[in-house]
């Protein structure tokens, strides 16, 4: 019996209190209640729906494609293919070339290559990479003139057949 008027006492008291966390709710204007769940509410939304967030984004698109003799149209095996971080059109396709991001990639006994995007983490407010990332392939082979092709892409782009000319031999 005397336990049974413990639990009966704890459970008043519990009561008690719950009540009155509601009184004080409850004490306060109409406004201001109303208000108290819309606030967090929107405070939540905000910290949520902010975008501050981790994103991987690109910083240099990647593309692929195929590297062709212009007059044979047969592939060209080991040229060398970059992206450049110059601006369209640049300077010379040799300050392009040195002006690149790694890889070099040199193309295959087919004449294909392929080149990774550029990537990486940070956090940002607005997504940026909503927008394609501007590249500049660069490619360069001994015997050949040196081509610039520009390309818009989010990720990898295929920028088809690249024909090179022959270098002009001087007498």
């Amino acid at each position: 019996m005397i336990m049974a008027e413990g639990i009966e006492a704890t459970e008043a008291k519990h009561q008690l209190s719950a009540n009155s966390s509601s009184r004080k709710l409850w004490c306060m204007p109409w406004k201001t209640r109303l208000a108290w769940p819309g606030l967090a509410r929107t405070v939540l939304l905000a910290f949520t729906c902010a975008g501050c967030v981790p994103l991987r984004f690109n910083t240099s698109p990647g593309a692929y494609g195929l590297v062709l003799d212009a007059e044979r149209r047969a592939p060209i095996t080991g040229a060398e293919v970059v992206v450049s971080q110059l601006i369209y059109p640049p300077p010379s396709a040799q300050e392009a070339f040195t002006n690149s991001r790694p890889p070099v990639v040199t193309t295959d006994a087919q004449g294909h290559f392929s080149i990774p995007p550029q990537r990486r983490w940070d956090f940002f407010v607005v997504p940026i990479d909503v927008f394609p990332r501007f590249g500049l392939l660069v490619v360069k082979c001994d015997g050949y003139e040196s081509a610039t092709i520009p390309f818009w892409s989010r990720a990898v782009q295929n920028v088809g057949d690249i024909a090179l000319k022959p270098a002009k031999s001087s007498p």
